[in-house]
Parts: C-alpha cells; structure tokens; sequence
C-alpha cells in the first residue's frame, strides 16, 4: 500500500508537471476558459441555463434547460455539449453548437436547431481529474499575502498586490456569513482557499471592488461538497472534488467541480486570470510557485488527499 500511494503521488506530480512544461508529450488540462461549466461526473440542470458551454463527463440529466443560451451563431460548428455518458434532456434546447455524448441519448422536446447530435467524447474526464486535483492542490497551498476581516456578520478580504492577490478563508466562516467582500487593486488577479471538506455560500451579499470579477477565482480544495443558493456570485469556482448544489441565484463566471445539481443560472462572463491556463511564456511569479509546490510537495498532498476520501495509507 505505501507503494500505492508513492507511485500514485508520482502520477499527480508528473500530471502537473505536464501542465507546466511546454511541449511535454504528457497530459494537459484543457483550456477550461473555452467553458461555462467543467464538470467531472453527472450533471442534473432544471428550470434553468447555462449561457456558455458545458462538458460533463458522466450522466447529464436536463429538465426545462437551455445550453449555450448566451452563445450566438459563432458557436455554431463548435461542440458547445459535451457528454461522456448519457444525455437525458426534457423541455429544453442547445441554442448553438453540436451536441457529443459519449453515451445513450433520450431528447424529449429537447431540440438542437444550429448544431447536430453526434457520437463520442473528445475529453478524457478521468485524466482531467487527475489534473484538477493537482492544480487545486497546488493553489491551496500558496500563502496568503491578503488580509481577511470578520465584522457585522460579513468577510472582508483587502489585497494590495497588484498581480496576484492570495486569501485564505475558513469555510466554517462562510457559514451563516450575510456579505462577502473582495477588495483588491484595478487589474489584479485574486484566489481566495477555501479550507474545509463542506462549505457553503448561501443567502447573502457578494460583491468585487477594483478588481474584475473575472479575474477572482474561488478555490474549494479540499470541498467535497459545495452548497449555493441565494446569492449572485462574482467570481469562477473550482471545486474539483466537489458535489455541488446549487438551488437559486447566479453564478457568473465558470464552474469547475465533480457532479452538479440545481436550477442556479450559470452565466457566461468568463475567467480571464491565468491560474487556470498554460502560459506560452515566461511562467509568473505566482505560477512558478504554485508549480515548484506541486513537484515538490505533492507526495505529501497525495496522501492527504487520500485521506480525505478514505483510502487507507501505511506509512
């Protein structure tokens, strides 16, 4: 079993490792910016959209839902659905694009009036996985340069780096919290961690000053569930082992988790930061960081991983 764990250490350093070298022959995440919604497992959407495109790569079950609603006739051509296992999809329509499911198909009143329905799935979901887990590891691990404040039921977050601005903030926190806050300077780049297995956002106030919204990225690391509801989030998620529900409100910018479930509006405003993203260049500062603790440190959070969903380790 220490073995196990040792060589499965490896595959997560060598996945990120991939990421991080150009031209490496290895795996690489894909351009999650093409994305509204990156999902791992199932995806169950109702009464509801998601405005940009959406891959997911077990079962998609779809009730009164429109996909890609926020796309217009450039999409068209593109595969803005992505399915590796089957589709389900009632009352509803993929407003542009092709539609590729990788399983069985059942579309009842579910039309695809600009694209087609073809067979297949062009992501290797599982790989992707190992990836995700590994860059939002390696982000949850980079030290805070921001300062967190909890007053009159809110959190406050202040940065002053105008690159990348790093909060860490507590998900027991976030809990019965009524206001979140971000305040970082014009142009910046923020990551908030997120520390705790189950977190939630929920009835209350969101709101970015200074920076763009597209440029906050909220990262649930070590979530394995993520409750939202009653709030319009700024910002992109990332979640990777997370079931996250979502009942009401809206999210603007992407969704990266495990299985989704809910009737909240994902909206299309893009993640321009470039946490997410292999640079073609020089590395950043913050970057190189979060690469350096990946090859270096990731053992050690292969095995805290492991714990987190229950698998023995023997030292």
């Amino acid at each position: 079993m220490a073995f196990y764990m040792v060589r499965r250490a490896a595959v997560f350093a060598g996945g990120v490792l991939a990421v991080a070298t150009a031209g490496s022959a290895h795996a690489a995440l894909v351009d999650l910016t093409d994305y509204n919604a990156f999902v791992i497992g199932s995806y169950n959407g109702h009464n509801s959209d998601v405005q940009g495109r959406l891959a997911a790569g077990g079962a998609v079950s779809l009730v009164h839902y429109g996909v890609a609603t926020g796309l217009d006739a450039s999409a068209n051509g593109t595969d803005s659905l992505i399915v590796g296992g089957s589709l389900t999809a009632t009352d509803g329509q993929l407003h542009y694009g092709n539609a590729v499911i990788g399983g069985a198909s059942s579309l009842t009143r579910f039309s695809t009036p600009n694209g087609t329905v073809t067979g297949g799935s062009p992501i290797d979901f599982a790989e992707q996985a190992t990836l995700l887990g590994s860059l939002a590891d390696s982000l949850g691990a980079m030290a805070a340069n921001g300062t967190t404040t909890k007053e009159w039921g809110g959190i406050k977050l202040l940065g002053t780096d105008a690159g990348l601005n790093v909060f860490t903030v507590q998900a027991s926190d976030l809990r019965g919290a009524n206001d979140f806050v971000i305040t970082a300077p014009e142009g910046s780049q923020v990551l908030v961690n997120v520390v705790g297995g189950s977190a939630s956002l929920q009835n209350m106030g969101f709101s970015v000053k200074g920076a763009a919204a597209s440029d906050v990225l909220l990262n649930f690391y070590q979530a394995g569930s993520l409750n939202l509801g009653g709030i319009g989030i700024q910002g992109s998620i990332l979640a990777p082992d997370a079931s996250v529900n979502f009942n009401n409100g809206q999210l603007n910018g992407l969704l990266i988790a495990a299985n989704y479930n809910g009737g909240g509006q994902l909206h299309d405003t893009g993640y321009t930061g470039d946490l997410l993203t292999v640079p073609s260049g020089p590395v950043p500062e913050p970057a190189t960081w979060a690469m350096l603790i990946a090859g270096f440190g990731l053992v050690g959070t292969a095995l805290r991983r492991a714990r987190r969903t229950g698998v023995a380790v023997i030292a």
